[in-house]
């Protein structure tokens, strides 16, 4: 009697493939895509925008901070003025920088004492304390000097001091004279004297032209 085994392979049963997610239609992966397609390109123009923001206001501080310790030596300056008077604005956020010029301008204006007369001006104090504000806008823009080197390393040259001298006193006597305050010097001579004629040139001796021959 044969024996016959049959063998029967039971096989597992199907198992249905996963669906995958979708939001109106679109997969998770199509819609990072459209994400990063709007968001990208507004990322990109706020960050420039942010960056030539910092640009900007760092080349304001410079211009400022340049025209001041360039015009360190003359203080009447336009571009001193300027500068000075933009100082709050620009270096709004630095307390220390605006507490400085606060003083400065407190110091160099004159004051009238009870007697009347008139409080004089301590320039080298002044000058002091310029250099110290200098040196607070320096530190900020990345700049190591010293108040001290600041204040001691101006150049204006005597010629320039001269000229501006002069064009000052010019400016005040022309106002002066056109004001009525001052008179205008008028120097007469006398016309009636006869003028003498000029001595002739003798120095070169004359010699008459030679004959030509017959």
């Amino acid at each position: 009697m044969v024996s016959t085994y049959i063998f029967l392979q039971v096989l597992p049963a199907a198992v249905p493939a996963p669906v995958p997610t979708t939001y109106w239609e679109l997969k998770p992966g199509e819609w990072i895509t459209i994400i990063a397609l709007i968001v990208g390109p507004i990322a990109a123009v706020l960050t420039q925008l942010w960056f030539q923001k910092r640009r900007t206001i760092r080349e304001q501080k410079l211009w400022v901070y340049g025209a001041l310790i360039s015009n360190r030596a003359t203080w009447i300056a336009q571009d001193f003025v300027r500068a000075m008077n933009y100082v709050d604005v620009i270096f709004y956020k630095n307390a220390a920088v605006r507490a400085k010029r606060a003083e400065l301008l407190t110091h160099i204006k004159k004051t009238t004492k009870q007697d009347g007369t008139v409080e004089q001006v301590d320039w080298d104090k002044a000058a002091d304390l310029c250099a110290e504000m200098l040196d607070l806008m320096g530190k900020e823009l990345g700049f190591d000097f010293s108040h001290t080197q600041i204040k001691d390393s101006a150049y204006y040259p005597v010629g320039h001091e001269k000229m501006d001298r002069a064009a000052i006193e010019l400016r005040e006597k022309g106002l002066a004279i056109l004001e009525g305050k001052a008179p205008i010097s008028v120097v007469i001579k006398n016309m009636d004297e006869p003028v003498q004629p000029a001595a002739p040139d003798l120095s070169a001796a004359y010699r008459p032209p030679p004959r030509l021959p017959r």
